[in-house]
């Protein structure tokens, strides 16, 4: 009888710096070399256990499935053969990874958790070790390649099964995909030992004959070994029965009295009446009993009460919460305070969220306030317990960038000649054929895994039964699965997010009450405040996360939002489906009455009536499916997902001629049919959910209206939590133009960061160069136990480099004491001669604290301490800095950003400092520039063509010149030219 040889000891390029083929790949290698099972054995991990499981099923195989374990120069396959297997491999793995001085080590392990499991092994050490442990011998099997292997050693593992009577076993290993990946194997070899690729030692390389092999290779290869080559069916066999996937779903524990469901039915009911008062309406609670019904059926009860636990902690804390996602669809997210949204109020439909029908795990995503994120994480571990709960991973694989960057480095070039070279794509290098083409080889491949921003995992019982853990970087227990592993493992991933407008309206809320002594609600906002939305329509929104990119502000002006559900409506219109079809002009235009709203039936032309006949969110698909192919919203919801999910035309045929055949039928022309039907086909992979975009333009707003009623508290909350996409300096001149004051830093009376002072905003400690957090601590801590008197006082009592001090002096911190700056430098220099080793330790000086020295008559110029505050800075509280520039301007501008509105279709001359830029390919695959200028009186916005671009390079200032361009409102500048002023200037002299 012929029987199959099976790959049974196979790396894939999941080995990080190891192996060199995708789980991708070699199942289909091995599906065109005849293969009918294959398994695949990573080294010391299961990272890419669901996606090679996907795989070998796509190209017909059966996936067997273990690890190649290795510590401490012991190693051997531990092949799963059941459920036990796996999660015994999985603690395996996981203890291998998170080893600890005096833990036990692997061969013990092993014997512990041999259940489910057989090991394979090449090495006769290994094999007596694992047998000396208390491994079991129907467990262990030799494995056998001639192919590969010297015949010293195998000759030993001949005599080792003939002593121990463990069976010879054919590994069939297949380290590599084939001869081609031996350069692949050796870039990742020097990457990993930080060699040149002439100098890898080949010890380090795998054999160059363990690829991946025919069955009928093998075979004659095998044809001495006839005994191997039935072992190796027979251990094939017994790990066939075992599935990976498709699994079922398991939820975190909840453990409470009364039992799950019926505490939630009882946290709804409390939790219905807060959101809605004593007396709900009847429409509220029958939308919360279906849901209930649903979830309860769906067995996600435990999954509410935990992610409602959490937010518990967070709101009990003082923070504030915004659940966002599909699930602010759920009138049960929103009566628990998971979500600030009301689907009944915004028309959210529950099926978007969940449905009976749904494969896949709904998301209950949460952001909290960034600065108590940590704690939110360090929480739900303390709450579970560490054992049952880890931090997702994110695989990090090499991007083009980073490849040719190692490539480089193995070719033996230094990190300075790398950084030089990268700056211009390696052009110029002189073998930058074999950087480029080394560095495809790797291109792809896994090189190490991180933190998930957010993703946690909880698990009922240890997590390491579930998926293998190991720590990231940092110490964080992480999961080996990334969260596509996580969702095909059917384990929840809860996603608790930093989110630092959160954080800004937490802040400004926080001011605004010690000022003023008003309690604001942020959840209760008036939605068409008349002073907010007149900010919005004007787009004076830089600051307001969400609301402040260019393209944004630019589409604020064109739709006058006139309350949250129109601020929705512009989150939505960003994304990018809208653009790639046309559809944001189109809504644009239908707004503001320049084009015909277009009629279908009258069904879907009331559903699509507030978005003028554009499909502007996903749910919109749904609903619109629904009403044309006469559909439960649950079917709708998942034709919607088919469309959205299309492989290939010939799906994509069907689903569209069923759409139009059924809306010809409903009434709608062949012409909107197929407007609707593009709609579905192209927006809908790129748009947002309803409950997406409410759950993230109430924040929006409550930011609108915090900076517009309450300025000064805002921007000291914005400037110390935003990092978006404009840097500090910015904010802090657009903040000046709206009213706001600042002061210089000041060691007595600057916090950390910035802090509301007397109505003004006085700058950080945090913000001086050099100081760094240890610095401005150090600062605090003296201060409070009393002020400091004098620059001499501050001397005695913290211990600052001198340059730390010097940049305090010449950024103003020191002017309180009424001394001039250079006087405080001649103090500061005499006093560092007189006392080298000075420091009291916060104790009473024994000399006076007063200064020794007169204050000198002279000052620095106003020019010399603007340019040193700025340098120090990052920022000025003094004038713009494009004010020292007027005079070098005058007759080369003829306009500014508030005069742009005058000059539609005219040719302006402008001029400002660079604060942001973006680019975007044009068809000819050339980039196209987009630029935010700062001219001192406000932000203007300029297009400049690839040519022109070539000019920027750095901060400027730049004059432009070009035509103004009227957008259905939104004004900018269409360059011909852009160059620095400087050079502007010269050109106009001569």
């Amino acid at each position: 009888m012929t029987y199959p040889v099976t790959p049974l000891h196979v790396r894939s390029g999941y080995s990080p710096l190891l192996g060199v083929c995708e789980p991708e790949r070699l199942a289909r290698m091995a599906a065109e070399a005849g293969h009918d099972a294959l398994a695949m054995t990573d080294v010391n991990n299961l990272y890419a256990a669901p996606a090679f499981w996907q795989a070998a099923e796509r190209n017909g195989l059966r996936p067997l499935l273990g690890a190649e374990l290795s510590e401490n120069g012991l190693g051997a396959v531990a092949l799963i053969a059941d459920e036990t297997g796996y999660r015994n491999l999985c603690r395996l793995i996981t203890r291998i990874r998170c080893r600890k001085e005096g833990d036990a080590g692997l061969t013990s392990d092993a014997a512990e958790l041999a259940e489910g499991l057989n090991f394979l092994t090449d090495d006769p050490a290994a094999a007596e070790k694992l047998l000396a442990a208390g491994v079991e011998p129907d467990r262990l099997w030799l494995g056998v390649d001639p192919a590969a292997q010297s015949p010293g050693r195998l000759h030993r593992l001949v005599r080792l099964a003939e002593r121990a009577a463990l069976p010879l076993t054919a590994s069939a290993a297949a380290l590599l995909g084939g001869p081609e990946d031996m350069e692949a194997a050796k870039l990742l070899a020097a990457i990993r030992t930080g060699a040149t690729l002439g100098s890898v030692n080949p010890a380090e390389l795998p054999d160059r004959r363990a690829v991946l092999r025919s069955p009928g290779e093998l075979r004659r290869r095998l044809a001495d070994l006839p005994g191997a080559v039935r072992n190796n069916r027979r251990l094939a066999e017994r790990c066939e029965g075992f599935r990976l996937l498709p699994r079922k779903p398991t939820f975190p524990g909840f453990a409470c009295s009364a039992g799950p469901t019926g505490r939630l039915w009882r946290l709804c009911d409390r939790g219905l009446k807060w959101r809605y008062g004593q007396a709900p309406s009847p429409q509220a609670r029958r939308r919360l009993e279906r849901e209930l019904a649903v979830i309860e059926r769906m067995g996600f009860v435990e999954y509410f009460l935990v992610v409602r636990d959490i937010v518990r902690y967070a709101r009990s804390r003082g923070a504030p919460v915004a659940g966002r996602g599909s699930g602010a669809g759920s009138i049960v997210a929103y009566t628990l305070g998971i979500t600030n949204v009301c689907p009944l109020h915004y028309d959210i439909p529950f099926e978007r969220f969940l449905h009976e029908d749904r494969q896949d795990f709904p998301d209950l995503d949460v952001d909290f306030c960034w600065r108590i994120r940590d704690e939110i994480i360090d929480y739900a571990f303390r709450r579970w317990g560490e054992e049952n709960v880890a931090m997702v991973s994110t695989h990090n694989t090499f991007r083009p960038k980073s490849a040719r960057r190692e490539a480089a480095r193995a070719l033996g070039y230094s990190d300075a000649q790398i950084t030089r070279l990268a700056e211009r794509d390696f052009a110029g290098a002189d073998d930058v054929r074999r950087i480029f083409a080394l560095a495809e080889r790797i291109t792809g491949l896994l090189h190490v895994l991180s933190v998930h921003p957010g993703g946690i995992v909880i698990t009922p019982g240890p997590i390491e039964g579930h998926v293998p853990v190991q720590p990231a970087p940092k110490g964080v227990r992480i999961t080996q699965y990334d969260k596509d592993g996580i969702e095909a493992m059917r384990l929840v991933k809860l996603d608790l997010l930093g989110n630092r407008n959160l954080s800004t309206v937490r802040s400004a809320c926080d001011e605004i009450r010690r000022r003023h002594g008003l309690s604001l609600d942020i959840e209760s906002l008036p939605p068409d405040d008349a002073e907010t939305l007149a900010t919005l329509g004007a787009a004076e929104t830089v600051g307001c996360n969400q609301l402040e990119s260019p393209a944004m502000r630019s589409l604020l002006k064109m739709m006058r939002p006139e309350g949250v559900r129109d601020v929705m409506k512009v989150l939505a219109l960003i994304r990018p489906g809208a653009a790639s079809i046309g559809m944001k002009e189109t809504f644009i235009r239908r707004r503001q009455g320049l084009e015909p709203v277009p009629k279908c039936c009258q069904e879907v032309d009331d559903l699509l009536a507030e978005t003028y006949g554009v499909m502007l969110y996903e749910d919109d698909v749904m609903l619109v499916a629904s009403a044309v192919l006469k559909l439960p919203p649950a079917k709708a919801d998942r034709f919607r997902r088919a469309v959205q999910k299309c492989r290939s035309d010939q799906e994509r045929l069907a689903l569209s001629r069923e759409f139009l055949a059924r809306a010809s039928a409903a009434g709608a022309g062949d012409g909107r049919a197929r407007d609707l039907w593009l709609q579905m086909a192209k927006f809908n992979a790129y748009s947002f959910c309803r409950a997406h975009a409410a759950s993230y333009a109430l924040p929006a707003y409550a930011g609108g209206y915090l900076k517009t009623h309450f300025p000064v508290e805002f921007w000291t909350a914005a400037l110390n939590n935003n990092q978006s996409m404009y840097p500090l300096r910015a904010y802090v001149e657009q903040a000046k133009r709206e009213g706001v004051q600042f002061m210089l830093p000041d060691v007595n009376r600057s916090q950390a960061e910035f802090a509301i002072d007397e109505g003004a905003v006085r700058v950080g400690l945090g913000s001086v160069a050099g100081l760094g957090p240890a610095g401005v601590e150090a600062i605090l801590r003296r201060r409070n136990r009393r002020p400091f008197e004098s620059l001499s006082d501050f001397l005695r009592r913290v211990r600052l480099s001198d340059e730390a001090v010097r940049s305090l002096v010449l950024c103003g911190a020191f002017d309180f004491t009424g001394r001039r700056r250079p006087t405080l430098m001649i103090e500061l220099n005499l006093f560092d001669k007189l006392h080298p080793d000075h420091h009291d330790d916060g104790q009473l000086p024994l000399l006076s604290a007063g200064p020794t020295i007169p204050n000198v008559p002279d000052d620095y110029q106003a020019s010399r301490k603007y340019s040193d505050e700025r340098r120090i800075l990052g920022l000025s509280v003094r004038e713009h800095v494009m004010e020292h520039y007027r005079g070098r301007l005058a007759g080369l501008i003829d306009a500014d950003s508030t005069t742009l509105t005058e000059r539609i279709g005219r040719r302006v001359r402008v001029a400002g400092v660079l604060e942001a830029a973006r680019k975007t390919p044009t068809r000819n695959g050339r980039d196209m520039m987009f630029l935010t200028l700062d001219d001192g009186r406000g932000l203007l916005e300029v297009s400049v063509p690839p040519d022109a671009s070539r000019r920027l390079d750095g901060y400027g200032p730049y004059l432009v010149v070009g035509a103004v361009e009227d957008h259905y409102g939104a004004i900018t500048v269409s360059a011909d030219d852009v160059a620095p002023v400087s050079v502007s200037a010269a050109a106009a002299r001569q």
